[in-house]
């Protein structure tokens, strides 16, 4: 095992919300049919024989809200955080 794979892991539970985040209705509708649907009804998914997302990949420049989106979603479908820094 690196000596990097045995850093800590710091878990946060966030306080952010949707409201929190003005705008972006589009981007927060399908956080929500990726992660929270999945968790909230996976029978109807298993009804549908539809597979779920494995994961959710945000990407773009700094400052377009994608960290307050991962922990508005994680409050929201109350799950647990891990900020990933590269």
């Amino acid at each position: 095992v690196r000596p990097s794979a045995l850093r800590e892991v710091a878990v946060e539970v966030p306080r952010v919300l949707w409201t929190d985040i003005g705008g972006q209705e589009d981007v927060k509708q399908r956080l929500r049919e990726a992660v929270s649907w999945p968790l909230l009804h996976p029978e109807a998914f298993v009804r549908m024989n539809i597979r779920p997302p494995k994961g959710v990949l945000l990407y773009g420049p700094p400052g377009t809200s994608k960290t307050m989106m991962a922990k508005a979603l994680a409050t929201e479908s109350g799950l647990n955080f891990i900020p990933v820094k590269v």
